[in-house]
């Protein structure tokens, strides 16, 4: 299951109609953090065979069905702090693929 909160919606379609793209898919993937940890990420991507697809305000998400699994419930967030500011993405569990 995948849970967008509004502000990283929001963002994610700014960004999709700015650089031309707003009817991509945005995929949630696993990417190599710190020390070799698994992260969640986002890129750009299509449909491909064997994922889950979610629709969430007109925009199509998209995950490998085995990472879904690994990871359980995802919640998709956007922080802007003096600090930081970007996509966050928390995983019920954390991702092996």
């Amino acid at each position: 299951m995948l849970n967008v909160l509004p502000m990283a919606n929001e963002k994610l379609r700014l960004y999709l109609e700015a650089n031309g793209n707003p009817q991509s898919c945005i995929r949630i993937v696993a990417t190599n953090g710190e020390e070799a940890e698994e992260q969640l990420g986002l890129a750009l991507d299509e449909v491909r065979e064997n994922d889950r697809t979610f629709t969430n305000e007109g925009m199509t998400f998209v995950i490998n069905e085995d990472l879904l699994i690994s990871t359980g419930k995802i919640l998709l967030d956007y922080t802007d702090t003096e600090d930081n500011e970007g996509f966050v993405l928390f995983a019920e569990h954390s991702p092996k693929q």
